[in-house]
């Protein structure tokens, strides 16, 4: 596997594209997808993390392979990304995902659900929807945790959002939640394969990839 650390310093030259990655998650998406210079009908072998800041446009992204055909004035550095994970080891994380949760209703096929909106909806409103969000945060992260070798330890969540994008030329709105904290590493093998993999049934405009460091 490889990390690579793509920026995008803020510049006359560098205003157009810029431009047109923050236009759209689908635009992001095509930005990623010609740098990795992949066939459009290729398999996705990617995993990316996208930030704005006051500098300009960063990403860190997690490949099979280098990208191949990143072009000026975006700058990469690439690194071969072999992480190694031990039992007990607490991480801290960040994470942009998509919590969402299968829900049978009654004489239909079980529907993915905004975990957010669900648990909000219970509560009758009742509670902020950020207040909510971190709570669903905590609980999908928990559930994720049992099957991806990990213990959750603490987390936080922020800027939940609706987006709107589009499969197969048909639109659809999945959220979008930003999480982090510390984790405890209980299965380093599961752990590695579901990292590399990415977290969340949505890997589209910068979710699943979960960056961690040690404590």
């Amino acid at each position: 596997m490889y990390m690579t650390h793509l920026t995008l310093a803020k510049s006359p030259a560098a205003a157009a594209p810029m431009a047109n990655f923050i236009s759209s998650a689908y635009a992001e998406h095509q930005v990623l997808w010609q740098m990795a210079g992949r066939a459009q009908d290729a398999k996705r072998d990617f995993l990316y993390r996208a930030e704005l800041n006051d500098a300009g446009l960063e990403l860190m992204v997690v490949s099979k392979e280098p990208l191949s055909a990143v072009v000026e004035p975006w700058v990469a550095r690439v690194k071969k990304y072999e992480p190694r994970f031990a039992a007990g080891q607490l991480l801290q994380f960040k994470l942009r995902a998509s919590p969402t949760v299968d829900r049978a209703r009654a004489g239909k096929r079980s529907q993915r659900q905004d975990l957010v909106m669900d648990m909000y909806r219970e509560l009758e409103g009742r509670v902020p929807v950020q207040r909510v969000a971190h709570k669903a945060a905590e609980q999908w992260l928990t559930v994720r945790g049992e099957s991806s070798g990990f213990r959750l330890v603490e987390s936080s969540a922020s800027n939940y959002q609706r987006l709107s994008i589009l499969e197969k030329g048909r639109p659809f709105t999945v959220p979008v939640l930003d999480m982090e904290g510390v984790l405890e590493v209980t299965d380093p093998d599961a752990f590695l394969a579901r990292h590399l993999t990415g977290f969340g049934k949505t890997r589209f405009a910068g979710m699943g990839l979960m960056m961690v460091k040690p404590v």
